[in-house]
C-alpha cells in the first residue's frame, strides 16, 4: 500500500469508518416497515511517519449510542453478548485510544502493518484539555488564545 506523501515529505495515512455488528441498535422508527440498525461505534486508525523515518500506527475507537438513546432515536441495547459488551465499553461519546488488535477484530479489516505506538490491551480515554497560548511566549497580556491538548494520548 502506498501512503500519500504531504508537507515536508511527512507520510500520513487515515482510515475511519463504523463497526457493524448485529449489537448495533435499531433506530426506533420502522423505515418503509423495515428495521433499521444503526451503527453506533466508530474507530479511526492513524499511519504516520515519525523523525526517525519509520512508519507506526494509532487507533482510536468512540461511540455515538448514549447521544442518540438521549436523543430518543435508538433503542435501548441491553449487553447479552460478548460483542455487545464491546459496545457498552465504549457509551460515553468520548474518544478511546485502543489497541489495534480491537479494531481488527471488530471489523474484520487487516490493516497496514507498521509499528503499533499503543500496546496496551487496555482501552484508555483521552482527555482533551483547554490551555492557554501566549504567542510571543513572553507577554503577561491577560488577552491570550485558548488551544488544546490532549492527555493520555500515546504516539
Amino acid at each position: 500500500m502506498n501512503i500519500p506523501t504531504i508537507q515536508n515529505k511527512l507520510r500520513v495515512c487515515v482510515f475511519t469508518g463504523p463497526v457493524l455488528s448485529s449489537a448495533n441498535p435499531y433506530f426506533v422508527t420502522p423505515i418503509n416497515g423495515e428495521h433499521i440498525q444503526i451503527p453506533v461505534v466508530f474507530w479511526k486508525v492513524v499511519i504516520f511517519q515519525k523523525a526517525d523515518g519509520e512508519l507506526h500506527r494509532v487507533g482510536f475507537m468512540m461511540s455515538q449510542r448514549k447521544l442518540l438513546q438521549n436523543a430518543g432515536i435508538i433503542e435501548e441495547l441491553e449487553a447479552v453478548t460478548a460483542d455487545e459488551e464491546i459496545f457498552m465499553q465504549f457509551d460515553d461519546a468520548e474518544t478511546y485510544q485502543v489497541n489495534l488488535s480491537l479494531i481488527e477484530e471488530l471489523t474484520g479489516l487487516k490493516m497496514p502493518l507498521t509499528i503499533d505506538s499503543y500496546t496496551d490491551k487496555r482501552n484508555t480515554k483521552l482527555v482533551l484539555k483547554e490551555i492557554d497560548i501566549d504567542p510571543d511566549l513572553e507577554s503577561d497580556s491577560i488577552e491570550y488564545q485558548l488551544g488544546f491538548a490532549i492527555e493520555n494520548l500515546n504516539l
